[in-house]
């Protein structure tokens, strides 16, 4: 049988199946077989159920320190979760968001895991940040001041991803605006000591990780995940004049 010949080889051949016009190569003793499939493309894992339960989490538990639940006014306990959960997951997510080719969650991930580390950061006394606004044994009022300053310039980025989260759903939006009112409201307090807005800053916190848990759960239980049903409503889309990330 010629290898050549484009008549069908099930008429010559009993044994083949498959796609008779499929394309065919020849073996060493002159018989044809399909040509093997093209490589199958991996898919990456949705990275960003993990992001935003991590940044939940963080925030739930800043939120119930700094409302001093059960008492607890000394908020170190939560200095580990920032480091290893709400920072270091989630800037792993942000990696992986940027070879999937999402700039915004790339960058958005990545910024609330350096926040993290670097809020954490500040407490310990191995860098010496806290120990470099203490006079003689006692913290002064500058320290109050710089860490209200951070969380300032904090918030003017969460402003910045407001306008990027305009396109995308309710629970991140809402996740954005939570975060920028505790920042404001917590860098403010920082300045004024003033317990009421302590108090606000400590609900916002916690709203803003109710609204993350609400994005995790929409994207850990839907399609990509574990197959149940949870959504979150789009974000009507607005024209601000700049190309989609």
């Amino acid at each position: 049988m010629s290898t050549s010949s484009a008549t069908n080889d099930k008429a010559y051949n009993d044994h083949f199946e498959g796609d008779a016009t499929a394309p065919r190569c020849a073996n060493c003793l002159g018989h044809t077989a399909p040509l093997p499939d093209p490589p199958v493309q991996r898919k990456l894992a949705n990275p960003a159920p993990l992001g935003l339960f991590s940044f939940g989490t963080g925030f739930l538990l800043s939120g119930l320190l700094t409302l001093h639940t059960r008492g607890v006014v000394v908020p170190n306990i939560v200095i580990v979760l920032l480091l290893f959960y709400g920072g270091i997951c989630q800037f792993l997510v942000g990696i992986v968001e940027m070879f999937c080719g999402n700039t915004f969650g790339f960058t958005v991930f990545c910024s609330y895991g350096a926040f993290n580390l670097s809020y954490g950061g500040i407490f310990l006394p191995q860098l010496g940040i806290a120990a470099a606004y203490t006079v003689d044994g006692v913290v002064s009022p500058e320290f109050s001041q710089a860490i209200g300053l951070y969380l300032w310039s904090w918030f003017v980025v969460t402003m910045l991803f407001i306008f990027g989260a305009l396109r995308s759903n309710g629970a991140v939006l809402s996740t954005l605006v939570f975060t920028a009112l505790a920042l404001a409201t917590l860098g403010m307090s920082e300045f004024t000591g003033a317990d009421p807005v302590r108090i606000a800053g400590g609900v916002f916190s916690i709203c803003a990780a109710l609204c993350a848990y609400w994005g995790a759960v929409s994207g850990f239980y839907g399609k990509d995940g574990a197959g149940a049903t949870f959504h979150s409503w789009n974000v009507p889309s607005v024209s601000l004049g700049y190309s989609q990330v």
